[in-house]
């Protein structure tokens, strides 16, 4: 269990952690939430924009918007910190760029636009939010019409405030449910990556593995596979779990208390729990891969095949291709090549 942690990728146990934290306050902000009796039975009437349930129900949210706040710091973080190794398991899988080039470009810019969207949605909510809260306190929202009193009070514009303070909060739940299309999409994305990463199609990396494309070399040269093709599946059943996550928030629209329990429950499983163990499988593959190259190139000359093209389908260094590959060693100036034997270290993730 130690070695186990030991080769895994930090980036991803921050990412992991980082998700769970923000997860874990916004859990804590909605159970607050809920055990505020204000509402309890009296949705009827908030939908009439009662006036005394919209300004009791500013004081909760005056209450919990630190919390709120800090779950989408958090969130937001996490998001960028997906993106470091993200992109790195999109320049292995890409062969330093020579294979699929259109897919694993497409997997980085939704990654990337996710973490974007994420930072601008949680500054303009925040801003939003912080003026209405300031709008609650200081300004006149009870009496605007000529014939209202402060003893007789029209209360137009706390009605105007909820409407306002509705829409934001649509604006933010369309915000999240597409984050979790792009999640899903790039997941989609790194399925079909997975199942490709043993194709022969770039000659340009082959070129490069291969001086001088040496043919009996480029035979006996396995193709590169880095992530398991167990791990491909697992991160197709994330991008089905997202897209349920999806209609659940969308169907919110229709009947709000209904669906937003579905929702919730979803929620629950994807973000805490198979959200998190596909951070930390991830973190384990690219881990072992690093340790793996460093120990493979600490003892072998530059242009030796690196040890991604001695694994096999579940990421495991293949010792029997290891031990029968002959690496071209250059020897003289005019394209002589000589042959030796290697053997890397046998260390990799499930």
């Amino acid at each position: 269990m130690a070695c186990c942690f030991c080769n895994i990728a930090w980036s991803c146990v921050v990412a992991a952690v980082v998700s769970i934290v923000g997860d874990l306050l916004a859990l804590g902000a909605f159970a607050s939430y809920r055990n505020n009796a204000h509402l309890h039975g009296k949705w009827n009437e908030y939908k009439y924009l009662d006036p005394q349930l919209i300004m009791e129900e500013w004081e909760t949210r005056r209450d919990l918007r630190p919390i709120e706040t800090a779950s989408g710091l958090f969130s937001a973080a996490s998001w960028v910190i997906l993106c470091i190794p993200v992109v790195q398991m999109i320049w292995i899988l890409g062969r330093q760029g020579t294979h699929l080039v259109g897919l694993h470009t497409s997997m980085m810019i939704l990654t990337v636009s996710g973490a974007i969207v994420e930072i601008t949605s949680l500054v303009m909510y925040v801003g939003a939010v912080t003026a209405m809260e300031w709008l609650s306190t200081d300004f006149n929202l009870s009496v605007w019409l000529e014939s209202s009193t402060a003893a007789d009070p029209d209360d137009i514009g706390w009605r105007v405030l909820e409407m306002i303070h509705i829409g934001i909060r649509g604006m933010q739940l369309w915000v999240g449910a597409v984050e979790l299309l792009f999640l899903a999409t790039m997941l989609v994305l790194l399925f079909f990556s997975i199942q490709r990463q043993g194709d022969s199609s770039s000659k340009q990396y082959d070129s490069a593995i291969s001086p001088n494309n040496n043919a009996a070399v480029s035979a006996m040269t396995p193709q590169p596979v880095l992530l398991s093709y167990r791990f491909g599946y697992y991160s197709l059943f994330i991008s089905l779990l997202c897209i349920v996550d999806f209609c659940f928030e969308v169907l919110r629209f229709v009947s709000w208390r209904e669906f937003a329990k579905f929702a919730f429950g979803v929620a629950i499983l994807l973000r805490l729990i198979f959200w998190p163990a596909w951070l930390l499988w991830l973190g384990r593959h690219l881990g072992t891969f690093q340790q793996n190259q460093l120990m493979y190139n600490h003892g072998n000359n530059a242009a030796a095949p690196s040890l991604m093209e001695l694994t096999d389908a579940n990421g495991n260094t293949n010792v029997a291709a290891a031990n029968t590959m002959m690496d071209p060693v250059p020897v003289t100036g005019d394209g002589v090549y000589s042959t030796t034997t290697t053997t890397p270290p046998t260390n990799a993730a499930d």
